[in-house]
């Protein structure tokens, strides 16, 4: 394996909810009750969404932040389409409380655009599973 392996266990605590532990976090997942969850917490698809539109926000902030533009309140919404086998399209708008001059919106977004997460998707990251 290349780079630095870093760990997450996710744990099924109860029917199909998971609890992961994440350093000293734990983040918990569910399912609806139409898959055989108790709908409880967030799908692992949904958290994946969230990661993505959070690494663009954090990505546009340091951006911004750096070039001292307000980013208090900043927010990133992000809408995706799937069909039965995989997510197709994502699109994630990102907003700055003041907004943001146009002289950064194009650097902004362009480091928006290079978020680790959304990088590693791009890139094709590799996912490899064994059943013990």
């Amino acid at each position: 394996m290349a780079g630095r392996e870093q760990r997450i266990e996710v744990k099924l605590v109860e029917g199909a909810r998971m609890v992961a532990t994440v350093g000293d976090h734990q983040v918990t997942f569910d399912f609806p009750e139409k898959l055989g969850g108790t709908d409880a917490a967030p799908t692992p698809t949904e958290l994946f969404m969230a990661s993505v539109a959070a690494c663009k926000l954090f990505y546009a902030y340091r951006f911004l932040a750096r070039r001292d533009v307000e980013t208090d309140g900043g927010t990133s919404t992000v809408t995706w389409a799937s069909n039965r086998k995989h997510i197709e399209v994502a699109r994630v708008k990102i907003e700055m409380p003041q907004g943001v001059p146009d002289e950064l919106i194009e650097g902004a977004l362009k480091m928006a655009k290079s978020c680790f997460v959304s990088a590693s998707v791009e890139a094709g990251m590799a996912i490899e599973a064994t059943l013990e």
